[in-house]
């Protein structure tokens, strides 16, 4: 904050649009007004895309921020955070469904799945896609 030379007394500076867009985006929202003052005194302004870009990512691919790890946005802008690699989350291989019946039988014994007596091949079916998790 800048001070007023005659009075002494602390003026509230604004924040910058930028910032502003930074602080919406960021998902742990504390510490604001020392956030501001690091991203001021870093002139962040011109790395603001960057950095913006780096929280919307890291919300959508980082599984350490899924679960609730992230850092005070200070740290984020004092470590230059948006440098950091970001940890994908591996997408899981989806076999393609069985195309015949017995194909079907063949998958539900891998998984100790057999038809029930009198049960439809659709049922039987779901059973199996539930055992392979989807």
């Amino acid at each position: 904050m800048a001070k007023c030379e005659c009075c002494g007394q602390e003026i509230p500076q604004e924040s910058s649009a930028k910032f502003d867009e930074f602080w919406y985006f960021y998902p742990n929202k504390v510490k604001k007004k020392i956030a501001m003052r690091t991203w001021r005194s870093r002139n962040l302004d011109k790395l603001a895309d960057t950095i913006i870009d780096s929280v919307r990512s890291r919300i959508s691919n980082d599984p350490r921020w899924q679960a609730g790890y992230i850092p005070d946005p200070t740290t984020f802008l004092n470590g230059d955070r948006w440098e950091d690699e970001i940890a994908t989350i591996p997408k899981p291989e989806v076999k393609a469904d069985p195309r015949t019946n017995k194909e079907w039988e063949d998958l539900g014994k891998e998984h100790n799945i057999y038809p029930g007596s009198g049960e439809s091949w659709p049922a039987f079916k779901d059973r199996i896609r539930r055992a392979r998790g989807y």
